[in-house]
């Protein structure tokens, strides 16, 4: 499909999502770059991909980048607390799916967009082959996907506990949950119920790693929150 010649798009930030969102967006856009090392043109744009991580200095940063840039429209695809894409009049559209393979994921799972007025960008996204589900609020999207990784790890936690009482009970963990747990899923599947479909993780006897479900705790306001730090002594 040939790119479309009276547009430019920018990713601010090309770290492993800003990466996979210009695998995804470029063979269709003309799409340039802005990174620690990296300066892209200083010239407006249609659409400013964000894409690098939080901190205190967020909101300034895409505030100096919004300037920079001019976009006619902002997408914030990081994992942010609720309310900040709406401070910084952007949309907002999480990255869901499996590190590292962050650009055949987003291919893969409906990129959700939070926000008003979402149909041009939601076209945008569309032309590069998404499918795509539009939420009215930003806020909707932002919590849904810190409760997505604080559900991933409770549920880590969850296992590792069931993994000490079966040492405890001197009993296989495989036999005990993980089959018993195939066993669950595979009966309500067949009852037509997939809905009660259950996670069957495999226990980590650590810390919790990873990019996600931990430093995404501090964005959840919650005693589930504050269980898990407790377990991992944050």
């Amino acid at each position: 499909m040939p790119k479309i010649k009276d547009t430019k798009d920018i990713i601010v930030g090309y770290g492993e999502i800003g990466k996979a969102v210009y695998k995804v967006f470029s063979p269709y856009y003309k799409t340039e770059i802005q990174d620690r090392d990296i300066d892209a043109p200083d010239e407006k744009y249609r659409l400013m991909h964000i894409c690098f991580g939080w901190s205190a200095a967020f909101e300034r940063e895409v505030q100096k980048y919004k300037k920079k840039f001019r976009p006619q429209y902002i997408v914030i695809h990081s994992t942010v607390p609720v309310g900040t894409s709406r401070r910084l009049k952007a949309f907002h559209s999480p990255v869901e799916g499996k590190h590292p393979h962050l650009a055949e994921s987003i291919k893969t799972f409906t990129k959700f967009i939070g926000g008003k007025n979402t149909d041009n960008v939601a076209d945008i996204f569309r032309y590069a082959g998404l499918k795509v589900q539009l939420c009215r609020k930003q806020e909707t999207t932002e919590f849904a996907k810190i409760a997505s990784t604080s559900y991933y790890a409770w549920c880590i936690e969850y296992v590792k506990e069931i993994e000490k009482l079966c040492n405890k009970y001197k009993i296989p963990f495989s036999e005990a949950f993980t089959l018993f747990q195939k066993s669950y899923n595979k009966g309500y599947r067949d009852m037509g119920n997939s809905e009660y479909q259950r996670p069957i993780l495999q226990p980590l006897q650590k810390k919790q790693g990873g990019h996600c479900t931990l430093p995404n705790l501090d964005f959840l306001d919650s005693d589930i929150a504050t269980f898990i730090k407790k377990k991992n002594m944050l």
